[in-house]
């Protein structure tokens, strides 16, 4: 009867396994300038339009998309971005900043 349970539980584990990696597989992976498109992150100065802004950790040279160029944003700011022109991210700010009452 043990040796039925190990035999089961090591198949079980096996079969999960097998169906994880082959889960893997099918994902393209995302590296490079097109994994950040959809990423957050915090302005550091203000876009009007191109400043820096920190996203994954890491500073980059950001503008605001253009026809947005309306659009303020100021240091602190949570950003979007929605584009990649050469280095530089295109963002638009996520909501609208925070106003005093």
């Amino acid at each position: 009867m043990t040796v039925l349970v190990v035999i089961a539980t090591t198949a079980a584990l096996l079969l999960f396994v097998i169906g994880k990696g082959l889960a893997v597989q099918r994902h393209r992976p995302r590296t490079g300038m097109e994994a950040m498109l959809g990423r957050l992150g915090t302005a550091k100065t203000p876009l009007v339009p191109t400043g820096q802004v920190c996203v994954h950790g890491e500073y980059w040279n950001a503008r605001v998309r253009l026809g947005d160029a309306a659009q303020q944003v100021g240091p602190g700011d949570d950003v979007v971005v929605v584009g990649i022109a050469g280095r530089t991210l295109i963002v638009e700010r996520l909501s609208e900043p925070n106003q005093a009452v």
